[in-house]
C-alpha cells in the first residue's frame, strides 16, 4: 500500500512540475514580446529584462532535472509493483 501512495504523490508532483514548466514557457514568451515591444519603441536600454529572464531560464532547468528524477521514480515505483 505504501508503494501505491508513493505513485501517487510522485505523478502529482510531476504534474506540478509540468505545470511549472508550462507557467514558465508562458512568462518567458510573454518576456520575449516584451523585449520585442522595447526595442520596436527604442527604449530597450532603459528596462533591464535580462537578470529576470535568466533566473526563469534557470528555474526551467531545474524543474527540467526534478521532472526527470520523478519519471524515473514512476519507472521504478511501476516496476516493484508489479
Amino acid at each position: 500500500m505504501a508503494a501505491l501512495h508513493t505513485e501517487s504523490t510522485a505523478e502529482e508532483v510531476a504534474a506540478y512540475a509540468v505545470s511549472l514548466q508550462k507557467q514558465c514557457r508562458t512568462l518567458l514568451n510573454e518576456l520575449e514580446e516584451y523585449q520585442a515591444y522595447l526595442k520596436h519603441k527604442r527604449v530597450e536600454n532603459n528596462v533591464e529584462v535580462r537578470q529576470f529572464k535568466n533566473s526563469i531560464t534557470s528555474e526551467m532547468k531545474l524543474l527540467d532535472k526534478v521532472s526527470h528524477f520523478i519519471c524515473i521514480a514512476l519507472i521504478s515505483c511501476c516496476e516493484h509493483a508489479y
